[in-house]
């Protein structure tokens, strides 16, 4: 995993693979924001690793937030950046911010060393335009 890059590994039963993995692929918003890898372990467990890049924290939270609410896995297992926890969480608020505390440190680290994206506030319409049909998906329909 590059400087760039975040993931979340997930231990996941058969049952919520497929789920997922349909819903991803019926998705084009999960596709941009985060891509995936599975790994068998064991007869009926897997362990899926999704991946983003740090430009996309925010809004790729948002989404996985929804992404794992579809699950049938009632406890998800889950690790990202070392730190071991559970989903689901109470709210997208608990969830976002538990991610933003456990990724500060390297957010900043990119942030300070190789910038951020960043647009003015009184150019940012102009450069939206330019950018919204190559870049910019709707989120959370």
């Amino acid at each position: 995993m590059g400087t760039w890059n975040y993931s979340i590994e997930l231990k996941l039963d058969i049952s919520s693979v497929e789920r997922l993995m349909q819903e991803y692929h019926k998705d084009s918003a999960y596709q941009t924001a985060f891509s995936f890898s599975l790994k068998p372990d064991g007869d009926t467990k897997y362990n899926a690793v999704f991946m983003s890049i740090v430009d996309n924290f925010l809004p790729a939270n948002y989404l996985f937030f929804d992404f794992l609410s579809i699950s049938p896995q009632n406890v998800v297992p889950m690790r990202s950046n070392g730190v071991e926890f559970v989903f689901p969480n109470n709210s997208r608020v608990d969830f976002m911010s538990f991610m933003f505390n456990i990724w500060e440190e390297k957010l900043g680290y990119v942030y300070s060393h190789f910038g951020a994206f960043l647009i003015a506030p009184s150019m940012y319409y102009k450069a939206r335009r330019r950018l919204v049909r190559k870049y910019y998906k709707r989120v959370g329909q």
